[in-house]
């Protein structure tokens, strides 16, 4: 029986093959989803029958990425902040 795995090589195979080559997607946009095809969906269902992968399954995982992205997103934030904050504070100290 075929795993989600097969699924995802199948997808990127296509992606390359077929979108990025009749440029309907950048390569880009290819290098944009393999890390997260490699760091999410692989280690969270690619061992799964297909028939396995049900709707709620699926669902806890897209969600799980979501949270990951939303918390690297303030995690950015904060650093962007806190370096603009710093050079201000660098600024004042020396005048």
């Amino acid at each position: 029986m075929r795993k989600i795995n097969h699924l995802i090589d199948l997808w990127i195979a296509k992606f390359t093959d077929e979108l990025v080559a009749d440029r309907r997607r950048s390569p880009n946009s290819r290098m944009t989803y393999l890390p997260a095809l490699k760091n999410h969906l692989r280690p969270a269902l690619g061992e799964l029958r297909i028939a396995e992968a049900t709707i709620p399954r699926i669902d806890r995982v897209i969600g799980s990425v979501l949270r990951f992205r939303l918390r690297l997103r303030v995690r950015r934030a904060a650093g962007s902040c806190a370096s603009s904050l710093g050079v201000i504070g660098s600024l004042r100290s020396s005048c």
